[in-house]
């Protein structure tokens, strides 16, 4: 039979390394989602090309004349070719890549070429993730497209636009 002082030992052993565990873990698994971190994506993107399709997913005959139509992602709203999405809580999480694309999508980073682990921000009606500052890929309906951001001044000239109609 085990004595009060060594029971008390390995109970304090098993706190110690539970507080270790739980110290060590976020570093070990991918952070919280968090609303708002995402903001670093909102601007005027061109989508280049389809990089890949998940299992299902719109066809190549939807995807492909989306091709260098605007992606414009503001906080009011999302726009995609004829698409309009409400606007978005740019919840952003980093995740393990690999693990992220096959388990929630089907699909392999060989097409993608994301970093790892890469940025992943859920949009009202899209996922993107950021492969860098001016490089996205979006996922949307199945379909993963490269996005550019567009010039800094066409930027401006959007925003300007958007503000002399509002008056």
């Amino acid at each position: 039979m085990m004595s009060h002082a060594s029971t008390q030992h390995h109970f304090l052993c098993l706190l110690l390394a539970l507080g270790i565990l739980l110290c060590v873990r976020p570093a070990m698994g991918t952070e919280a989602p968090e609303s708002g971190k995402g903001t670093s994506i909102i601007g005027d993107w061109k989508i280049r090309s389809v990089l890949d399709y998940a299992a299902i997913s719109i066809g190549s005959d939807q995807a492909k004349p989306l091709i260098g139509k605007d992606l414009i992602i503001s906080k009011e709203e999302i726009r995609f070719g004829d698409q309009v999405c409400s606007q978005s809580n740019f919840l952003a999480e980093s995740v393990e890549t690999n693990i992220e694309l096959g388990e929630n999508a089907r699909v392999s980073n060989d097409l993608l070429r994301l970093p790892n682990p890469v940025t992943v921000v859920e949009l009202s009606c899209a996922y993107a993730y950021i492969k860098d500052s001016n490089q996205i890929v979006l996922a949307w309906n199945g379909g993963f497209f490269d996005a550019v951001r567009k010039t800094r001044s066409a930027a401006v000239r959007h925003a300007r636009r958007d503000s002399a109609i509002e008056k």
